[in-house]
């Protein structure tokens, strides 16, 4: 939106994910000029990965978010979009008590003219040759240093949602800059161990077109840069 990309939305529009990526996308959609905006979840509030206040704020802006509707399938008629097909779930204990076991009570349809996904991924690594000298957990995640960001290969790196599943995209633009720090120190046969000052910041950057600087001398006894 603000590069100018996109400029309009339709009026109805489901956001499929309950994460901070999906707040962006329903909060974006009403300034497009959507009306009837619905954030679709799987599960109850509680197990939102969300920030509650981006939960508020979006429902301040009369978003709806509809609980406990698993997506099955788009419907379209003549090569265009009518909604979707949802399984409306109910939850129940599983044997340690936990609210993790779902059985479908119904399916239901719920008309959109545009869908939006905001849902997570899964790392998958199967293109990797197992004996290559980096190893994986059992989730089939690669092994990372959490301060180099090395894997146990020498010279190659992970960071983001690729080293340890799912976070904000703040901490995936940190992994990337100690990273970059790593690589570096590698390239010029520095220990990838070795990290900057404490204190040493970036004074100016540049992003495609769009060129900025500003000042992150943060004082937090003044709350002032």
């Amino acid at each position: 939106m603000a590069f100018g990309h996109i400029t309009s939305i339709e009026e109805r529009v489901l956001i499929i994910g309950v994460g901070n990526t999906a707040m962006d996308c329903c909060r974006t959609s009403r300034r497009l000029g959507g009306k009837d905006i619905k954030v679709m979840a799987r599960r109850a509030r509680p197990f939102f990965k969300a920030s509650p206040w981006e939960l508020d704020d979006a429902e301040e802006e009369e978003v709806q978010i509809v609980i406990n509707h698993a997506p099955k399938e788009f419907v379209i008629e003549d090569k265009k979009l009518k909604g979707m097909m949802f399984e409306r779930l109910e939850w129940g204990p599983d044997e340690k008590g936990q609210l993790n076991k779902s059985r479908v009570v119904d399916t239901v349809f719920i008309p959109a003219d545009a869908v939006i996904l905001a849902i997570g991924q899964e790392g998958a690594f199967p293109w990797i040759e197992r004996d290559i000298g980096l190893e994986f957990d059992k989730w089939g995640m690669a092994k990372v240093d959490k301060t180099t960001f090395m894997s146990t290969r020498p010279g190659v790196f992970f960071g983001g949602d690729a080293a340890w599943g799912p976070e904000n995209i703040i901490w995936a633009v940190e992994h990337g800059h100690q990273a970059a720090i790593s690589i570096d120190n590698y390239c010029q046969s520095v220990p990838v161990e070795k990290r900057p000052p404490q204190g040493m910041n970036l004074s100016s950057t540049k992003m495609g077109i769009h060129e900025w600087s500003y000042s992150n001398d943060y004082n937090p006894a003044t709350g002032r840069r």
